[in-house]
């Protein structure tokens, strides 16, 4: 899978910048303590799992998350509780 990017200015967000027309978003929480409660973050991190339950649809031909993996996401419509 290879795919152009679809937006111009690649890289502002390391800058510290939101390109036209986006905005930056940071947010912090606490997700509970110990060893078991990482473990399960990282398995969520490295599997995709954080993106597509913040609302983002991700195509990759690998289930995990690494260097040199290709995916395309983007946001889709979803009701907030």
């Amino acid at each position: 899978m290879t795919a152009e990017l679809t937006y111009r200015d690649v890289g502002a967000s390391l800058r510290g910048e939101a390109p036209p027309g986006f905005h930056a978003l940071h947010r912090e929480t606490l997700i509970g303590r110990g060893a078991d409660t990482f473990a399960t973050a990282r398995r969520s991190l490295l599997s995709w799992q954080v993106q597509r339950r913040s609302g983002v649809r991700v195509q990759t031909a690998s289930d995990v998350v690494a260097e040199g993996v290709e995916a395309v996401a983007d946001r889709y419509a979803r009701a907030l509780l």
